[in-house]
């Protein structure tokens, strides 16, 4: 099997990358890369034309927010990702078209029909259904985000594992990603994965927000905590809600803004992939 990256290597976003063997192709995640100019994968337009088969490791833009520019350009590979991805993509990919018409008015990329088009081909695929896409592709749990999904991949007696974003704790709303996997190849993400990086558990990072939280509140202030709307928003509600359930924070009004409230009734939608009755 052959590997070739076209984002996502040494860097922190477009995660992007086609594997081949013989006449058959898939590629692994199609995101962008946001920041004052937005980057996209290094992908010439004939290129992203041959692609036949495309997995979605989950739902976050640097991992599928170029869907809609394949789609702009006439591709129509299969794709392929878990009925949570594919709700929480809607949202997001709409919201990502908003922002590039607001931004970009005469150099809009894609089209809303091309966001469309992305979810109405969409192929919902359940953790641990065997699919054949040239090569035998299965999801299994990640951990990171409702719906994330590691994406292992069988050809020919060899063994491939994509890992995406992968949480290998417990969450108020998920389970750990799922063990036990072998492969002989893996490819895997690594945002926190330096040397240096030090990742302190969750009971001290709780704690030292339920302080800040308090603290604040003891003065007469109000407290603003601005979160990614998937994912993280889910984690610090329900954390809020424990805390004050348990007398650690005193009884107040929250209030959301943005995507938040629309990922949140995608959760409720889709709780049976929690751990949680949300």
């Amino acid at each position: 099997m052959r590997v070739t990256f076209y984002g996502g290597a040494q860097e922190v976003g477009r995660a992007c990358m086609l594997l081949e063997e013989g006449k058959h192709n898939l590629m692994l995640d199609c995101g962008i890369k946001l920041g004052q100019i937005t980057e996209y994968p290094l992908l010439h337009d004939d290129e992203m034309r041959r692609v036949q088969n495309i997995t979605v490791s989950h739902a976050h833009l640097d991992h599928s927010g170029y869907l809609p520019h394949v789609y702009s350009k006439d591709a129509r590979p299969r794709i392929f990702l878990t009925k949570p991805t594919r709700d929480l993509m809607g949202v997001l990919l709409a919201d990502y078209h908003r922002i590039r018409q607001v931004e970009h008015e005469r150099m809009q990329p894609f089209t809303s029909k091309d966001v469309e088009g992305v979810m109405q081909d969409a192929v919902i695929t359940e953790y641990g259904e065997s699919v054949d896409c040239g090569f035998d592709m299965t999801f299994h749990s990640a951990g990171h985000i409702m719906g994330s999904a590691m994406t292992a991949i069988e050809h020919s007696g060899h063994k491939l594992l994509f890992s995406g974003d992968i949480c290998m704790r417990k969450t108020r709303v998920l389970d750990p990603c799922a063990r036990g996997l072998s492969a002989r190849t893996l490819i895997m993400e690594n945002t926190y994965g330096g040397r240096k990086d030090i990742i302190p558990s969750h009971k001290e990072s709780y704690s030292r927000m339920i302080k800040i939280i308090n603290e604040t509140i003891d003065k007469g202030g109000h407290v603003i905590i601005p979160s990614f709307a998937v994912g993280r928003a889910q984690e610090v509600l329900l954390a809020l809600d424990d805390y004050m359930r348990s007398g650690a924070l005193p009884q107040t009004k929250i209030f959301i803004d943005g995507m938040i409230g629309k990922a949140m009734k995608i959760y409720r939608h889709n709780d049976i992939y929690a751990n949680v009755v949300i």
